[in-house]
């Protein structure tokens, strides 16, 4: 199983979830999942037809995962990372949604046009127990059609760059909005 996909065939993700309820360090997350309610019906998620989303096969501590490679040399805290990697994102794909409100808006100052976008986050839900995704928030003051507003402005002179060049994840999300392959492409 890959990353990309979140949609589980089996509906009912509890008895799974509730196996780390006495892990040493998925236990506080447990208990956040089981209260919430959502394992009986996570959201529908992206839905890949060859394969679910990735979970862990079972609940073992941190000594259980790296004492299982000793005499070899893959790197122990890298399978610890792992395993802690899919554990979090399995619990976050059963959590409920966080909740993010976006703000545009467009300015007229004379002729010329500015827009700026911001966001907020207003519920956290999976983002309180999932640190690999972040949310930068940006702050827009809510104004009103046709608000008079004093603004400072500065005039600055410098020169346009070329966009920034493509960087794997850059292509990846772009190909993901075209409906373009998967990340595996």
């Amino acid at each position: 199983p890959r990353t990309e996909s979140s949609y589980y065939l089996d509906k009912d993700q509890m008895p799974l979830v509730k196996e780390f309820k006495d892990h040493s360090d998925y236990s506080w997350v447990t208990k956040e999942v089981v209260k919430i309610g959502n394992t009986t019906n996570p959201s529908k998620g992206k839905f890949s037809k060859d394969h679910e989303p990735i979970r862990p096969a079972k609940s073992a501590e941190k000594s259980e995962i790296t004492s299982s490679f000793q005499g070899s040399n893959f790197d122990k805290e890298l399978a610890w990372k792992i395993y802690d990697y899919v554990v979090l994102r399995f619990m976050a794909t059963v959590h409920k949604e966080g909740l993010i409100a976006k703000r545009t808006i467009e300015l007229l100052i004379k002729d010329e046009q500015f827009i700026a976008t911001g966001k907020t986050i207003k519920e956290k839900g999976f983002l309180e127990i999932y640190p690999f995704r972040k949310v930068k928030e940006a702050t827009i003051p809510l104004l009103k059609k046709g608000e008079i507003i004093d603004l400072s402005v500065k005039k600055k002179s410098s020169w346009t760059k070329p966009p920034a060049l493509w960087t794997e994840s850059s292509i990846i999300r772009e190909m993901a909005c075209l409906g373009i392959g998967t990340d595996a492409t």
